[in-house]
């Protein structure tokens, strides 16, 4: 085999660094930010000694809100949208209050809990990716979790997720095998895998619409996904753009139970989560660590298609889905009985 030139040997290493620059800066930017199994390490995760019956001190600087009612074995509801925090509990989740504690609690960064980040301190694009995602992100989300647990005495778990919520429920359970009991995912976001074989939700949502709206739709989903330059937008610029997503959601899928004031919307933690999962993610094999029976439910109705609750059912060992029929993205709105008498008969059998 022929040397090369030697004149060659430093325009080879130069392409050879650049080569290698191009695609960790590939990685970093398409990757995701969140690793399942990062989170079980952490040295932070024992909260502030208080009361339950109080907003929670997870961390000195970090106060989450939950609305709580009822008596008997906890059970901690984590919400989605992502950055949706719920004003009331729903009516099959207050059905649920006479044979449980129902805690429904504000993520961080949204409702009433702490804020912790209102948008770039610097000029450096990845300096402010690292800060919004390392406060609000997934790993933060389901440290919290773990401090909840912990501030409730409970060894295990009874854990319920909605949508975004149900994913980052599956990932606690995942990240802490041992201390779930009992999971109920309710119509579990489409972000297991991305991107989504299914198309995912604005894809749904699109379709869903009158053909008359496709271009205003299309104009807002630009401006909505331009993570580039979400940093140059202020806050009440993304509470304009995530309200008018809540209007679009409404207008394909049906009148929600709830629309939030859009202060009470958690905008820069949406974007934490997009960040924890990057451009391409597939968090299915993590799942198979659950231990903790596990019961997904999907509405009918829901835009969502049944194979998104199937991707669950089919990486959680212990697990099954039920169905409810006529109802959407928010059964333990719509249809509260038929919610209330499946989640009931599923943590009586565990």
């Amino acid at each position: 085999m022929p040397s090369l030139p030697t004149w060659l040997w430093p325009t080879l290493g130069a392409l050879i660094v650049l080569s290698i620059a191009a695609f960790a800066a590939w990685r970093l930017f398409t990757g995701p930010m969140f690793r399942p199994g990062s989170v079980a390490t952490r040295p932070d995760l024992d909260p502030v000694p208080g009361p339950v019956d109080a907003p929670w001190q997870v961390q000195p600087h970090v106060t989450l809100a939950h609305i709580s009612a009822g008596s008997g074995p906890p059970l901690l509801v984590v919400h989605g949208g992502p950055g949706i925090a719920p004003t009331r509990l729903a009516p099959g989740l207050e059905a649920l209050t006479n044979a449980f504690s129902v805690h429904a609690f504000h993520q961080r960064g949204c409702g009433d809990s702490s804020r912790l980040y209102n948008g770039a301190t610097t000029d450096n694009t990845y300096a402010n990716i690292q800060a919004l995602e390392s406060t609000l992100g997934v790993g933060a989300q389901l440290a919290d979790i773990e401090r909840i647990r912990r501030l409730l005495g409970e060894e295990r778990l009874l854990l319920v997720g909605h949508s975004y919520g149900a994913l980052l429920a599956a990932l606690y359970a995942a990240e802490f095998p041992d201390h779930v009991a009992a999971l109920v995912l309710v119509a579990p976001a489409d972000m297991l895998l991305f991107p989504s074989p299914h198309g995912g939700l604005f894809d749904q949502m699109r379709a869903a619409l009158p053909a008359d709206q496709h271009a205003a739709f299309d104009a807002w989903k630009a401006d909505y996904l331009d993570l580039s330059g979400v940093f140059a937008k202020t806050t009440a610029d993304l509470q304009a753009l995530d309200t008018r997503f809540i209007e679009l959601y409404q207008a394909a899928a049906g009148p929600l139970d709830a629309v939030p004031d859009p202060g009470h919307l958690g905008v820069w933690h949406a974007r934490a989560q997009y960040f924890s999962g990057g451009m391409r993610h597939d968090w299915r094999p993590a799942l198979a660590r659950i231990q903790a029976r596990t019961l997904v439910i999907h509405g009918s109705q829901d835009l969502q298609p049944e194979d998104v609750a199937r991707m669950y059912t089919h990486a959680i060992p212990d697990s099954h889905l039920e169905t409810i029929d006529g109802a959407g993205h928010v059964p333990w709105s719509s249809h509260p009985d038929a919610f209330d008498r499946l989640v009931r008969a599923f943590l009586r059998a565990r």
